[in-house]
C-alpha cells in the first residue's frame, strides 16, 4: 500500500480525531548529509498537499511536523515554512531516533522557540525523556503512553 499525503488525510478525517497530523518523512536522526535534507524539504511539500486534501479544517486541527534531523539549519527552514501556513498547531517530529539526551533538548528547544506561543506545540517523548523537562523547554503537548508504561511496569 502507497500511503500518500492526501490518503493519510482522508483516513485521518474519516476517523475524525480533533487533531491530526500531515504526513511527513522520517528519517533516523542520526543519519547526516543528503537524505535528511531530502527528507526535510520532502515534508514540507507534503504538508501543502495535506492542507488541499483537509475536508474538515472548521473541526479538525492539522498539525505539521518539524523535521530536519540534528541539523540546525534544516530545523529553522522547516520551523519558518510550516510557520508561513498558519497551521492550528505543530509537532517536533523526528527525534527518539538514537540521538543522546543534549541533542534532543537541544532540537525540542531550537523548535519551540521558533514555533508560535499561541499555538499547540507537540513532542513525543521517547522512553528515557520525561515529560516536566520537555514542558519546561516550551512544548504544549506530550505523548505520555511510552512513560507511563515504563513506570508501571
Amino acid at each position: 500500500m502507497l500511503l500518500t499525503p492526501e490518503e493519510s488525510i482522508h483516513i485521518q478525517n474519516n476517523i475524525g480525531a480533533d487533531i491530526i497530523m500531515a504526513l511527513d518523512d522520517v528519517v533516523k536522526t542520526t543519519i547526516t548529509g543528503p537524505r535528511i535534507k531530502e527528507a526535510m524539504y520532502r515534508t514540507i511539500r507534503w504538508i501543502d498537499r495535506c492542507i488541499a486534501a483537509h475536508k474538515k479544517p472548521d473541526v479538525q486541527n492539522l498539525f505539521g511536523i518539524v523535521q530536519g534531523g540534528l541539523d540546525p539549519v534544516l530545523r529553522d527552514i522547516c520551523v519558518r515554512s510550516l510557520v508561513e501556513r498558519n497551521l492550528p498547531g505543530y509537532a517536533i517530529g523526528g527525534l527518539a531516533g538514537g540521538e543522546d539526551k543534549d541533542s534532543f533538548w537541544r532540537v525540542v528547544a531550537q523548535c519551540t522557540a521558533g514555533l508560535p506561543e499561541n499555538k499547540p506545540r507537540y513532542v513525543m517523548l521517547p522512553r528515557r525523556q520525561g515529560p516536566r523537562r520537555n514542558i519546561v523547554s516550551g512544548s504544549d503537548h506530550v505523548n505520555l503512553i511510552l512513560w507511563l508504561t515504563s513506570l508501571l511496569c
